[in-house]
């Protein structure tokens, strides 16, 4: 069995009840909950049980009403990484949630994350998209060194590879609490924004750490870790610094609009 966190998040007997669930039917997405600290299985209803889930079940409900749910499990077969409803689901619920991957019936990977988890750590970190890769690397790195949360987008994968903008607009209307600065005057801190797939919008970030030249990335399937600032210098597009006088999201800002049905607390995210 393949744990990834490095923090122990559940009991091995829980994770192990929610690993048994998903061997007895492996080809479809099991799907459960931590409530109370014991795993409850639930029936998937989803029309797609392969590549989807969907809890219709009044115990869930209440208990997530009574704020017991400590998380929610499902299963994937072959495909490690939070896909893009994964993410939008956990952000709407506000509770972690935890993915258990099978290839050939084996489990290759059990991972947990939300924002309520131990955070892991910046270096050495295993790669599941949608939940550690490198704009979930960045986002950890400003909670430690800035004390602000910025918002999660649901990001699909591979995005650079269909079009899509996902982080330029939150930059550039003001929702995200940076701004640009020329390449020639980076700082320890600043934002580095790479086009490494040569398509028309960012798809990797990183942080420039010290004059010693050091950054810190997450690349696809590797550990995350340190890289001298020449490693895909060719690809770097632009530099961002944070704004220490930012106040918070502003309502009416694309984060509310591209997530009209995700609760989001803007309180919370104020530096």
């Amino acid at each position: 069995m393949y744990i990834t966190n490095r923090n122990e998040i559940f009991p091995q007997d829980v994770v192990d009840e929610a690993i048994k669930h998903t061997r007895e039917d492996w080809e479809n997405e099991s799907c459960g909950a931590v409530i109370d600290g014991e795993y409850v299985r639930f029936q998937n209803e989803a029309d797609d049980k392969s590549n989807t889930f969907l809890i219709q079940d009044t115990d869930f409900t209440n208990a997530y009403i009574d704020g017991k749910v400590e998380a929610v499990i499902h299963s994937h077969n072959n495909y490690p990484m939070a896909s893009q409803e994964d993410q939008q689901q956990q952000v709407a619920l506000d509770v972690p949630f935890g993915i258990i991957n099978f290839k050939n019936g084996s489990v290759t990977h059990v991972v947990f994350w939300g924002d309520s988890l131990p955070m892991e750590p910046l270096e050495g970190r295993e790669f599941f998209y949608g939940a550690w890769d490198c704009y979930g690397l960045v986002r950890d790195w400003l909670r430690i060194n800035t004390g602000m949360l910025p918002p999660s987008p649901a990001r699909e994968f591979p995005f650079w590879h269909k079009g899509i903008s996902m982080f330029e607009n939150f930059i550039e209307d003001g929702t995200m609490p940076f701004y640009y600065v020329d390449e020639h005057d980076i700082q320890p801190g600043d934002i580095l924004l790479y086009n490494i797939y040569n398509t028309k919008y960012v798809n990797h970030c990183g942080v420039y750490l010290n004059n010693d030249g050091e950054t810190l990335h997450h690349l696809y399937n590797k550990l995350s870790g340190r890289y001298p600032i020449m490693h895909n210098r060719q690809y770097l597009m632009k530099v961002m610094r944070h704004n220490p006088k930012w106040q918070g999201y502003r309502p009416g800002s694309n984060w509310e609009k591209e997530n009209d049905k995700i609760v989001w607390s803007f309180s919370e995210a104020v530096s």
